[in-house]
């Protein structure tokens, strides 16, 4: 009989309805059931485009001989991470806890109900045991067993796991933070020291693109030729290779090699937001036409692929089609010939390989394998092939799409949609930006209250301190683009919600979730950027910003207090902590921000201008004079023939200038 995930409206766990694993929601009354019925809880964490997930629903989950053994000794929950960050957030801590490495999905997890404290975790489980790994079947056995006869040691754990948990938000907060600490160069010479010089990167298989990581490379105080040069290798080699969708655009997850060649085949909203963010930056600072085009690319299949009539974003694209990864964009070599003229398949062969071995599995996944510069002709050949294959390409079966609209992901894409419209100048990317935080703004803010998951109609789950975080600095961005009124003013409902609902204070730093949120074994205060940027990091700059665009020193107050609690963590590994060391850098010295005033007419002809001089850490907002809300320390005439630019540093703004050389020249 199918389970109750039939009601469910995660794809993730309708995908799960039809297994004959009697499958709970996280829920109260699945934890009181396990104590009833004196069994441990099995808790699994994934997401619909997960590959391994597939592959353990499949083996496993689908199987009516395990099924038989979960259902008799445990009580089975399955949790969509995608909606439920915290609680993965949360197994995935303890897992590295108990296993001493990182975990993954999918996150399997045995809790005891009363205390929803682990005993056992793993990730991926065989069916039979391989890889080293012990089939899963025999892990219920023992672990059904092991529950029954060590019930007080598994309860005493738990106060144990629980206390580790907490020590994780117990930093050595300094009083005051060391002047003339310059620890974005450290940042750089960590990972000078990691990075391949023969693919680019920072690490082996599986290679994972890591934006973050590579953002240490911009806004740099000197010029680093070495860390130039490691970017722009690693941008190219990534830009060449088959964790690019060489012919549809989009990145995939990671490479499974370190060449950056096969990677594992899901596509996900939040890496090709920040990868748009990092190529838009690289075309700001190298003005290279080559990421120019890759930008255009990545806008070009957010649009076809992952937009919805609404203006919002879909979360990710599945990693596998008919059961079988990567299915759809494999190619065997006879399929090429007869799609492409015999010109088209000499250079295609040339750009691609075609005549090496097979990569995949006995079929090809394109990458490039030259980076010689082709000609002109060449260049129309190639993209005429690839407009041919991409053709034949979409009429095959196509991998299933998670219609989710995830906050936090979608705030990520519109700021990166906004700094590519704002450094490439193209007034269309701008409004898909703006038009993707309206959407938020209308569906997902109700009631002084920001949810998380916008899916079938309605909003769930209330938001997590990254969806408050990346949604305030993706409305900065959008005041520095093109300035809106409601943004200025949803800008600071978002701020004091943030500081009202996450900030500890008393001891500084934001938690993960809100001080109303259900409670779990823990509230984490996650510091270090991952895959994806830090709560607590893109909160601190962003609130650093806000305050010192609204003038407001309760934000700036916030921001700093939070960088003397994550002082400690970040001078040991700053590499990992890019948006909490670039906060501590503009608190210590301010960038230039300027505030320019003037008519819609005027404030075109010195955005023009002033974008080609500015500096990617710079913020310049153009403030149209019929603006109603602007900062309060403007006085704006709205009589005056002349713009007027306020140019400031932190807190402090020199007399307005009305000569445009007159900013150019302090933006140098």
């Amino acid at each position: 009989m199918p389970n109750i995930f039939k009601n469910e409206t995660s794809l993730y766990l309708q995908q799960h309805a039809d297994n004959p694993v009697d499958w709970h929601p996280w829920s109260e009354q699945a934890f009181a059931l396990a104590e009833q019925t004196n069994k441990a809880i099995l808790l699994s964490i994934g997401y619909s485009s997960c590959h391994w997930c597939h592959v353990m629903a499949q083996e496993s989950f689908e199987d009516k001989e395990t099924a038989e053994l979960i259902n008799e000794h445990f009580i089975a929950i399955k949790v969509d991470r995608e909606e439920r960050p915290d609680i993965d957030n949360i197994y995935q801590n303890t897992h590295q806890l108990l296993n001493m490495q990182a975990g993954g999905w999918p996150l399997t997890v045995f809790l005891c109900p009363e205390t929803k404290s682990p005993f056992f975790s793993g990730t991926y489980f065989p069916k039979e045991e391989r890889f080293n790994r012990p089939a899963f079947k025999t892990v219920l056995i023992e672990l059904a067993e092991f529950y029954l006869q060590n019930r007080d040691k598994i309860r005493a754990s738990a106060t144990t796991i629980q206390q580790q948990l907490s020590n994780l938000n117990k930093q050595p907060r300094v009083d005051s933070i060391p002047n003339h600490i310059d620890l974005q160069k450290q940042a750089i010479h960590n990972l000078l020291a990691q990075f391949d010089s023969q693919h680019g990167g920072f690490s082996g298989a599986p290679k994972f693109p890591m934006p973050n990581l590579l953002l240490n490379f911009f806004n740099l105080s000197i010029n680093d030729l070495n860390a130039e040069k490691a970017l722009l290798f690693t941008l190219i080699k990534m830009q060449q290779g088959g964790i690019l969708d060489q012919l549809g655009g989009g990145f995939f997850r990671y490479s499974t090699d370190n060449a950056w060649q096969i990677p594992h085949f899901e596509k996900m909203l939040y890496d090709n937001a920040q990868l748009l963010s990092v190529y838009a930056l690289a075309f700001q600072k190298f003005k290279k036409n080559e990421f120019k085009h890759l930008v255009t690319r990545i806008i070009g299949w957010l649009k076809n692929k992952m937009l919805s009539d609404n203006g919002s974003f879909f979360a990710s694209i599945d990693a596998d089609t008919n059961h079988m990864e990567g299915e759809t964009y494999v190619w065997n070599i006879d399929e090429i010939k007869n799609i492409l003229t015999a010109d088209e398949f000499t250079i295609f062969t040339k750009i691609y390989g075609l005549d090496n071995p097979a990569n995949f599995e006995g079929k090809w996944h394109l990458c490039q394998q030259t980076s010689q510069p082709l000609s002109e002709t060449e260049q129309i050949t190639i993209d005429n092939a690839q407009n041919k294959l991409l053709q034949k390409r979409e009429a095959r079966k196509q991998p299933t799409t998670d219609l989710k609209i995830i906050c936090s992901w979608n705030a990520l894409t519109a700021k990166s949609l906004l700094q590519a419209g704002y450094w490439m100048q193209k007034p269309h990317d701008i409004n898909l930006g703006q038009t993707c935080l309206d959407f938020i703004h209308t569906n997902l803010w109700k009631n002084n209250q920001l949810f998380a998951i916008f899916q079938s109609g309605k909003e769930k789950h209330p938001a997590y301190l990254d969806d408050y975080a990346f949604l305030l600095d993706a409305l900065l961005h959008s005041l520095a683009a093109s300035w809106r009124d409601q943004d200025f003013i949803f800008l600071q409902k978002i701020a004091d919600k943030l500081i009202s609902d996450f900030y500890d204070h008393e001891h500084a730093g934001f938690f993960f979730t809100a001080h109303h949120h259900e409670s779990l074994i823990a509230r984490t205060k996650p510091l270090q950027d991952g895959v994806t940027p830090s709560g607590n990091g893109v909160a601190t700059l962003a609130l650093l910003r806000t305050g010192h665009l609204t003038g407001n020193t309760t934000y700036i107050d916030a921001a700093s207090e939070t960088l003397k609690y994550s002082f400690e963590s970040i001078q040991k590994n700053p590499e990992y902590y890019f948006h909490l060391t670039q906060a501590l850098k503009e608190l210590q010295k301010p960038p230039l921000q300027a505030l320019i005033t003037g008519s819609n007419e005027q404030l075109i002809v010195w955005k023009k201008q002033s974008v080609a001089q500015q500096q990617s850490n710079q913020f310049l907002f153009f403030i149209p004079t019929n603006s109603q809300h602007y900062p309060n320390y403007l006085s704006i005439d709205t009589n005056s023939q002349h713009v007027l630019a306020y140019v400031c540093q932190g807190t402090h703004c020199e007399q307005p200038t009305s000569n445009i050389n007159s900013l150019l020249e302090k933006l140098l």
